[in-house]
């Protein structure tokens, strides 16, 4: 059986980021995608390729995490991809390998949305309620905020198609 298209797209994703290529990463991901995060201390919607590579940026370039990624399968058609791994992170003095299944919505080769989903979050919550990823507090500024800062961010336009 031949692997579809959207298979090697998403290993090549994961692949750029293991590298650490951000380049080759930011030509697999649509203008306009759409990045919705569940991770604690970082969710919410990250709109436009160049929001989603600041708040990605964020998080390993300013926090120092360490991430590595053992795929177990990728299952892809059309339109979706998923992908069930195990990550191993690594932040200052703390590790976590936990198991995920990320999502994501293909369109013209592109990433065009995407869903992160831990399969246990409480272990994740217990892992990222360190001082680098707390949840804010009114008027309290976390190391991710400046991401959404970006002068490069852009926020999808009222009325676009949501995709």
């Amino acid at each position: 059986m031949n692997e579809h298209p959207n298979t090697a797209i998403i290993q090549s994703a994961y692949e750029a980021v293991e590298k650490g290529d951000v380049a080759a990463y930011a030509a697999l991901l649509d203008d306009d995608i759409i990045w919705h995060e569940s991770t604690p201390g970082m969710e919410g919607d990250y709109r436009g390729r160049d929001q989603v590579l600041a708040f990605l940026g964020q998080v390993f370039q300013e926090t120092g995490m360490q991430m590595s990624v053992s795929i177990h399968d990728i299952l892809a058609n059309d339109d979706h991809a998923v992908i069930l791994h195990e990550s191993t992170l690594t932040l200052k003095d703390r590790t976590l390998t936990a198991k995920y299944a990320d999502v994501y919505h293909l369109r013209n080769g592109k990433i065009t949305e995407h869903w992160h989903l831990a399969v246990n979050p409480k272990a994740e919550e217990e892992f990222f309620t360190t001082e680098n990823f707390r949840k804010q507090r009114p008027g309290e500024r976390s190391v991710l905020s400046s991401a959404l800062r970006s002068p490069y961010a852009r926020k999808r336009k009222p009325g676009s198609p949501h995709r």
